[in-house]
């Protein structure tokens, strides 16, 4: 049997990147924009809008890439700009809207039916969509960018009751929006 590597792994010259080589830059941006594309849409709903702070972010790599201490990967140094950079502009255009209460929520499963790969991907995200802003970003922030409600508090400038709460409405609201999945497909929720 033959083994396939399905996932490349490449390196990049951090010196080269330090030294603003830009031909290094063009390499690791063609290696990560797609992925970073993806883990800014999880936060801005506009494509173009999410783009430009995929854009802003990779400025940010390579104009502080001499922080960039090798203690861990440089693909989730990178990431973590993306999610700040997306969180940041967010807040400039004053889209976090979040709520003090705390609310106590129960949590229940939801199945959905076998579907490829790609279309549980889009149907995702269109649900996210569908969150407020401030629900959205606490949401990925939590479950897919595995931050602690502490992290999720400094980072967005809210109290941990209310990263909790965000996360339990969102939750909820995802819950009630793969319940009613006929009508998010069409972008109304009733």
């Amino acid at each position: 049997m033959k083994v396939i590597r399905l996932h490349k792994k490449e390196s990049f010259n951090l010196n080269k990147l330090r030294r603003q080589d830009r031909r290094e830059q063009k390499r690791l941006y063609e290696r990560y924009a797609p992925k970073m594309l993806s883990v800014a849409r999880m936060y801005i709903k506009d494509l173009q809008f999410a783009e430009d702070s995929m854009l802003r972010a990779f400025v940010k790599v390579f104009s502080k890439i001499n922080q960039f201490d090798e203690k861990g990967s440089l693909e989730g140094w990178i990431r973590r700009i993306v999610v700040r950079e997306a969180i940041d502009f967010l807040r400039k255009k004053q889209n976090l809207m979040f709520e003090e209460k705390l609310e106590n929520l129960s949590q229940q499963s939801c199945e959905q039916p076998s579907l490829d790969r790609q279309q549980i991907a889009n149907d995702l995200q269109q649900a996210l969509d569908l969150l407020p802003a401030g629900y959205r970003s606490v949401f990925v922030l939590f479950e897919v960018e595995d931050f602690s409600h502490k992290q999720i508090a400094e980072c967005c400038n809210i109290s941990v009751g209310t990263s909790k709460s965000q996360l339990a409405k969102a939750k909820k609201m995802l819950q009630d929006i793969i319940k009613n999945s006929n009508s998010w497909k069409d972008g109304s929720m009733g």
